[in-house]
């Protein structure tokens, strides 16, 4: 069947305009992939990549001074809290529900509460609620403590998984983490269809090698482009789809290397959160 020059024209413009509004109606699937080496060890692009949320989250309630910081620790609970977690563009407001963490497969949420009602024992004896110089240093003990049972774990080759869910608008998310020794994995996957999103799931592999570390990245997103769109729209929505998703993987690497060369404020440790606010705000763009 051929397709006239007009006919083209609009349906491209429904698509282009689909990709940003969206419609309940047939979809279009792209996906991206890239794999990469750097110089700059596993754990320490991990920390700011595939942890990133609870670090920046960590780093926005810091910024607020002391009290914030007792009032938070005040209201813990593994289970639920809410954070402002910075992203490329703004703060988003965030819930993490669900958390699971397992060694070898065994539930030690234990451990996560063990380190709460120590942070909140720290805190209820605050009597001025200003966070001194000791009680800096018996949060920083504590982390260490924490630490290195972690840091033992790994070294006797035992597998660490956290899990949790993050909520932003209405888009509900999936995050697992997987840390073997020379071996991190994270895993985000859309929980149920948002603005033109019916899916879209985000995988980060990093694993050591003798020169530093692997990374391998993918992006998979299934975009709703509008009810009476054919083959032919659905193939060049598929194509625009890969090309953001080919340039979100790019901003990531580009952040990597940032932090490998040394070159400036990594943004790396945002790169998930902005994920998130992007497939919440209905773009792959920025």
């Amino acid at each position: 069947m051929t397709v006239s020059r007009r006919r083209f024209l609009l349906a491209s413009g429904a698509m282009l305009g689909g990709l940003e509004a969206g419609t309940v109606g047939r979809a279009a699937e792209g996906d991206s992939a890239r794999l990469y080496n750097s110089t700059f060890d596993i754990y320490g692009i991990a920390l700011r990549l595939v942890l990133g949320i609870g670090r920046e989250a960590w780093h926005y309630v810091k910024s607020r001074g002391s009290a914030p910081v007792l009032d938070f620790v005040e209201r813990l609970n593994a289970q639920h809290f809410d954070f402002h977690v910075p992203t490329l563009r703004h703060d988003i407001p965030v819930a993490f529900d669900h958390l699971e963490f397992t060694v070898e497969g065994r539930p030690r949420l234990d451990k996560i509460d063990e380190y709460i009602q120590a942070l909140r024992a720290i805190a209820n004896k605050d009597a001025d609620r200003l966070v001194n110089q000791q009680e800096i240093e018996e949060v920083l003990a504590l982390a260490a403590k924490a630490g290195g049972e972690i840091h033992d774990a790994l070294a006797r080759s035992e597998t660490l998984r956290l899990n949790y869910d993050v909520s932003y608008k209405q888009a509900q998310f999936r995050v697992s983490n997987l840390v073997q020794l020379g071996h991190v994995r994270i895993e985000l996957a859309l929980l149920r269809s948002v603005r033109m999103f019916n899916g879209a799931a985000f995988v980060a592999d990093l694993k050591r090698t003798d020169a530093g570390t692997q990374v391998y990245t993918s992006l998979w997103a299934d975009v709703c482009i509008g009810r009476r769109e054919g083959p032919l729209v659905r193939r060049i929505a598929a194509r625009e789809i890969g090309c953001r998703e080919a340039q979100f993987l790019a901003e990531v690497e580009h952040e990597v290397q940032v932090l490998v060369r040394n070159e400036g404020e990594s943004r790396l440790s945002r790169m998930i959160p902005e994920l998130i606010r992007r497939i919440a705000e209905g773009s792959l763009q920025g």
